[in-house]
């Protein structure tokens, strides 16, 4: 799928999920799953070294 996000286990417990909208936005979430609960620390446009990370690995 065109739309499936990149998800990767960051430092510390973070999870971090690259992707793009049906709009064209691409975007970065970071969230921590702690106790069967879940916590969103940003949701932001990415970089540009993170879009360029991004679009290297969805070719």
């Amino acid at each position: 799928d065109v739309n499936s996000p990149i998800i990767m286990r960051g430092k510390e417990g973070k999870y971090l999920a690259y992707g793009k909208t049906n709009g064209g936005r691409l975007l970065l979430v970071v969230w921590v799953a702690k106790y069967r609960k879940t916590k969103i620390i940003t949701a932001r446009d990415m970089s540009k070294k993170e879009k360029q990370f991004y679009k290297r690995r969805k070719k």
